[in-house]
């Protein structure tokens, strides 16, 4: 079902042997799906997979505006319209804020995304930090071909030190210019941060 990693290096090593890999099922489904336990080896990641020829998309490119927030549709679309080797980033920031029922909705959708016959070996890596409960619980618990089928791996390194975030409902401007999260384009850019253990929001979408 989940297979587990001790270290960064041998997770990559999995990376290239997977894509390696010219069997029918691993060729058909391009999702791979990377539990982390924190956001420094997300960072991590992405710097990796941009050095072998692989497009990094961040999500908040997909933002119409900076308090707008993406629906299970166009998450879904958007990675269908995927084309090439594509690590995408930080869908773990939406999805926790997903009930059960719509986590599961969207987890099985992309887990059913294939690909076209000119694109074969195409693969869409998307890594979902501090998620791992949930994903046993409320996807890989029901998914139908978890045993014959699971491209889930687990990077089961030490937690980075815990982030304490301090929502302000109340703002003032030295406040508000400072704060690290000011609107939802702010938080799903707060991966970067990943060495900040103390974070400020005062967006109120994110009350």
């Amino acid at each position: 079902m989940i297979k587990q990693f001790e270290t960064f290096a041998s997770l990559c090593a999995e990376i290239r042997r997977d894509k390696a890999d010219k069997s029918p099922t691993a060729g058909r489904y391009p999702v791979r799906l990377i539990l982390l336990n924190d956001f420094k080896t997300m960072f991590d990641l992405a710097d990796y997979l941009s050095g072998q020829n692989t497009t990094v998309f961040h999500l908040d490119s997909l933002l119409e505006d900076d308090e707008q927030w993406l629906t299970r549709d166009e998450i879904v679309n958007t990675l269908k319209d995927i084309r090439t080797d594509t690590l995408v980033i930080p869908l773990s920031e939406i999805l926790r804020f997903f009930p059960e029922n719509l986590f599961t909705a969207v987890m099985i959708s992309i887990f059913e995304i294939e690909n076209l016959s000119g694109e074969y070996g195409k693969r869409i890596y998307i890594p979902l930090a501090g998620l791992k409960e949930r994903v046993e619980k409320d996807f890989l618990k029901i998914y139908p071909r978890k045993s014959i089928w699971s491209p889930v791996w687990h990077l089961d390194t030490a937690f980075e030190k815990k982030k304490t975030i301090y929502q302000i409902a109340f703002q003032t401007d030295p406040l508000t210019h400072s704060a690290d999260i000011k609107n939802i384009r702010d938080w799903l850019n707060l991966w970067k941060k990943s060495a900040d253990t103390e974070i400020i929001s005062v967006s109120p979408i994110m009350v």
